[in-house]
C-alpha cells in the first residue's frame, strides 16, 4: 500500500517554525497565472515527474513514503489547477450547468474535441479552451487573481470554509464541479500508480 498523501507544496514553503521547509514556492506548484500553453506544457511537466518518480521507485530508488509525498503534491497542483482556472466556467457555458460527473478532465476535453467525429459541442469546448482558459494570478486581490478565481468551497466541508477567501460564500454547481473533476483527475494518476505498486510487489 502506498503511504503519503496528498502533500501540499503550501506545507514546504511554511518557515521551519510552522513545520515547513522553508522552500521557495513556484508559480507550476499551484498552476499560477498561466494561459492555455502554459498549462498544457506544466501538465506535461507533472506527467514526467509521476513517470519518473514511478521510474525511481521501480528500482528501489525512491521507497513508497517518498513516492507517496512526491505523487501527493503533483495531486495538490493538478487540483489547484481546477481550483483556481476558469475550466469549469468555460464548461458550462457550452454545455451549461448539466450532472457534474459528466464534466471531462482537461485532457478528456482536448481529445475529444480533436477526434474527426467530435460534436459540434466538444469542438466548440476544445476551441474556447484554446483562446480563454486561464488560471489565477499569485499573490494578490481582486478580479482574475487566485483568490477571486477560488473553487475550494468543494461541498462546504472544513478546513475550506474558515479561509477568508471563502467566507460567506455559498456553495454552488461551480465549486462542486471544480473538485469532482479534480478528484476525477487524481483518481486517474492514482488508479496508475497503484498499478506499477502492485506490479513491483508480486514480483
Amino acid at each position: 500500500m502506498l503511504e503519503g498523501g496528498v502533500a501540499a507544496p503550501d506545507k514546504r514553503t511554511l518557515p521551519t517554525k510552522l513545520g515547513g521547509d522553508g522552500w521557495e514556492s513556484f508559480n507550476h506548484e499551484h498552476f499560477d497565472d498561466m494561459n492555455y500553453n502554459q498549462i498544457l506544457s506544466n501538465f506535461k511537466d507533472l506527467t514526467k515527474g509521476i513517470k519518473d518518480g514511478l521510474g525511481y521507485y521501480a528500482k528501489n530508488m525512491m521507497n513508497e513514503k517518498q513516492l507517496g509525498d512526491g505523487i501527493g503534491e503533483i495531486f495538490h497542483a493538478v487540483q489547484d489547477f481546477y481550483s483556481h482556472s476558469n475550466y469549469v466556467e468555460l464548461y458550462a457555458e457550452v454545455y451549461g450547468k448539466t450532472k457534474i460527473s459528466d464534466i471531462p478532465t482537461l485532457q478528456e476535453a482536448i481529445a475529444s474535441g480533436g477526434k474527426s467525429d467530435a460534436t459540434i459541442q466538444e469542438k466548440k469546448f476544445a476551441k474556447l479552451l484554446k483562446n480563454n482558459l486561464k488560471t489565477g494570478k499569485y499573490p494578490g486581490d481582486g478580479h482574475g487573481t487566485h483568490k477571486e478565481m477560488n473553487h475550494d468551497l468543494g461541498k462546504g466541508g472544513a478546513p475550506f470554509s474558515i479561509l477568508p477567501e471563502v467566507i460567506d460564500k455559498e456553495v454552488d454547481w461551480y465549486s462542486q464541479a471544480a473538485e469532482e473533476v479534480a478528484t476525477k483527475a487524481t483518481t486517474e494518476i492514482n488508479d496508475n500508480v497503484e498499478k506499477v505498486i502492485d506490479k513491483k510487489i508480486k514480483k
